[in-house]
C-alpha cells in the first residue's frame, strides 16, 4: 500500500511542477507579446498558438491534480444515501468505470496522434501538430492511474478516505 501511496504523490508532484511551468511559461509569453506588439509591432507567431494548447494542457493536468485531491465533478447524493458498505462498493466501481473510459480515451488520442503524425498537419511554420497532442494520452493515462489507485487502496484497506 506504501508503494501505491508513493507512487501517487510522485506522479502528483511532478504534474503540479508541469501546472506551475505552463502557468509560468504562459504568464511570461503573453507579457511577451503585450510588450512586442506595444513596441515593435508584432510578436511571436509560435506563442499565440501554444497558448492554445497550454489552456488543453492546464485543463487535463488540473484534471488529474483533482481526481487526487477528490474535487472531481461527481454526483453525491446517492453516495450521501447508501450505507457504508453499499458506498464502498460504489466507489470502487466508480473508480474501475473512470479508469476504463480513461484508457478507451488513452487509445484514441493515441490512435489520433498516429493519424495526425501520417498527415503531418503543420500548426505554424514547419513544426506539426503532433508534440502539442500528446496531453490526451499523458492527460488520461494519469487520470486512469489515479483513479486506479484509489481504487486499489478502497479494494484492499477498504476504507474510503479522501484524498489529501
Amino acid at each position: 500500500m506504501k508503494y501505491f501511496q508513493l507512487l501517487d504523490k510522485i506522479i502528483i508532484r511532478i504534474v503540479e511542477g508541469i501546472i506551475v511551468a505552463i502557468l509560468a511559461y504562459m504568464l511570461l509569453g503573453q507579457l511577451y507579446q503585450v510588450i512586442a506588439r506595444n513596441f515593435w509591432g508584432g510578436g511571436i507567431e509560435a506563442v499565440d498558438f501554444t497558448m492554445r494548447y497550454g489552456i488543453v494542457w492546464l485543463g487535463l493536468l488540473g484534471g488529474v491534480v483533482a481526481m487526487r485531491t477528490g474535487n472531481q465533478i461527481r454526483i453525491d447524493l446517492v453516495l450521501k444515501l447508501s450505507s457504508l458498505q453499499v458506498r464502498r462498493w460504489l466507489e470502487l466501481a466508480t473508480s474501475i468505470a473512470t479508469a476504463a473510459i480513461c484508457i478507451f480515451l488513452l487509445k484514441a488520442s493515441l490512435s489520433m496522434i498516429a493519424a495526425e503524425t501520417a498527415a503531418q498537419t503543420k500548426l505554424f511554420g514547419n513544426y506539426t501538430v503532433v508534440p502539442f497532442l500528446w496531453v490526451y494520452p499523458v492527460g488520461f493515462g494519469l487520470i486512469a492511474v489515479e483513479t486506479l489507485i484509489r481504487g486499489i487502496q478502497i479494494a484492499i484497506t477498504g476504507v474510503i478516505e479522501e484524498p489529501q
